[in-house]
């Protein structure tokens, strides 16, 4: 009985040890097919110019084509470029390295501050002008505004001067209920108020008469 129990407890311990292997083998699997298809997906979607790693190389490289038909990869690694499986291109790993510091400038020579110049040009002393000698011409004066009489004689065909269009015109007709007149200036027919009106100005100087010299009649003489 005590080695029947012995080989049961034995056989329990080999079934659990079996059970774990053969879960960290399928635990190991999955991660495996996991890997598999990131692999896959990430070699399915490489470009040239991606940053890539290959297996035995020490450095980093960049994709220059990849050939999926021959399962097959071509990666520059610096100076030269190689041709590897795609099993072998690896995502990268290393670090790029850090930028170089510029490198230092000579000191720059100061050059010595130039005085300003002066912007503000000499100017010549204005010459006093000259009066202007030309006489003004006198403005002839307003013409004289219509009497009461005036106005009350005013009928169609005289000659008024209307003040706000500083032109003569004629009478056409006057209404005196509502004391404006009727006045034709030019072809314009204009209604001026009474007190628009003024005495027509005639500012023409007056015709200069010809002196035509005296013909003296000579008689004609008899012929014999």
């Amino acid at each position: 009985a005590e080695q029947a129990r012995s080989a049961a407890e034995a056989a329990r311990l080999d079934a659990d040890r079996a059970s774990r292997d053969a879960r960290a083998e399928r635990e190991k699997l999955q991660r495996q097919q996991a890997d598999f298809q990131d692999w896959v997906r990430r070699v399915v979607h490489l470009q040239p110019g991606d940053a890539v790693r290959v297996r035995n190389f020490d450095r980093d490289g960049k994709i220059v084509r990849v050939r999926l038909d021959q399962q097959r990869a071509e990666v520059d690694v610096g100076s030269f470029a190689v041709e590897v499986p795609l099993g072998d291109v690896l995502p990268p790993e290393t670090t790029p390295p850090p930028a170089r510091p510029p490198a230092p400038q000579p000191p720059q020579q100061k050059s010595a501050a130039r005085p300003a110049r002066s912007t503000t040009k000499s100017r010549k002393p204005a010459t006093p002008r000259r009066p202007n000698d030309r006489r003004r011409t006198a403005q002839p004066a307003p013409p004289p505004p219509l009497t009461d009489e005036r106005i009350a004689a005013l009928a169609a065909g005289d000659s008024v001067f209307v003040k706000r269009l500083h032109r003569s015109g004629r009478i056409v007709r006057v209404d005196r209920h509502k004391r404006v007149a009727i006045v034709t200036v030019g072809v314009l027919e204009v209604e001026v108020p009474f007190d628009g009106l003024a005495a027509p100005s005639d500012s023409r100087p007056p015709a200069r008469k010809n002196k035509l010299p005296a013909i003296r009649a000579t008689p004609k003489k008899n012929e014999p």
